[in-house]
């Protein structure tokens, strides 16, 4: 985007089924949209080991369609994720992705801690028990 001149904005729609940006479903223009979406679609491959479908919620916001994200998941943070990268404001309000990347980080980060200290209790509550 560097190379066109500022406000550059894309209508042209890709047609390649499952590739469509939420932006060009409903006819609006786009940026980086399209990357974002590409994210979104890479890491629901990873999360659903299928490719992203979505559908545009009553209330205009758009979310994945068939799937259930488990709690263990960090389901918080992949709804944030799957929302930010499908619902972006427009073409002057990117979302930025250093902050989403340092909430993926922090919380796996969290949950690599967490499991550590899990496992270290249980040593800790075994050493007990075996005194006892």
């Amino acid at each position: 985007m560097m190379r066109f001149p500022e406000g550059t904005t894309f209508t042209e729609e890709v047609t390649t089924e499952g590739f469509t940006c939420c932006e060009m479903r409903d006819g609006l223009p786009w940026t980086y949209q399209t990357d974002l979406y590409g994210a979104a679609a890479i890491a629901h491959c990873f999360l659903f080991g299928t490719y992203m479908d979505v559908h545009k919620k009553s209330n205009g916001q758009w979310d994945l369609k068939g799937v259930t994200i488990k709690r263990y998941w960090q389901k918080d943070l992949w709804l944030l994720v799957f929302s930010t990268l499908l619902n972006v404001p427009s073409c002057s309000a990117i979302p930025s992705l250093s902050e989403l990347k340092e909430k993926i980080i922090t919380t796996f980060y969290r949950a690599q801690m967490d499991r550590e200290f899990n496992s270290k209790l249980s040593q800790l509550l075994c050493i007990v028990a075996q005194r006892r």
